[in-house]
């Protein structure tokens, strides 16, 4: 299988609407039916994990796109497995507790 994704969040950067040092931009966004690809969504995925999205997002943003990440992980493992469910469950907890505790050294 060979699959071919761009390599920048064009789609994403490009409707999303600047404002000083942020930007407007919901990831749900991409689970609307006009906006709906396999390509985009990837693009996105690649943008969080390469790209600068993350340094231009408000906290409360960043928030949005931490969560639809977990939608998007809980719901690519089939119910009849429970074992990688579970232990999906366990690193949303982790990866959620570091956050909070990267948050407290911030503000300390």
């Amino acid at each position: 299988m060979v699959w071919h994704t761009s390599l920048k969040a064009e789609y994403i950067l490009a409707n999303a609407k600047s404002t000083q040092d942020h930007f407007s931009f919901s990831p749900w966004d991409l689970l609307k039916y006009e906006n709906l690809s396999y390509d985009r969504i990837m693009s996105f995925i690649y943008e969080i994990e390469y790209g600068t999205i993350l340094e231009k997002c408000t906290e409360r943003q960043f928030c949005e796109i931490q969560n639809f990440i977990i939608f998007l992980a809980r719901n690519g493992i089939p119910d009849w497995n429970t074992e990688a469910k579970e232990q999906l469950e366990r690193d949303i907890e982790k990866l959620l507790s570091e956050d909070d505790d990267d948050l407290e050294e911030e503000l300390s």
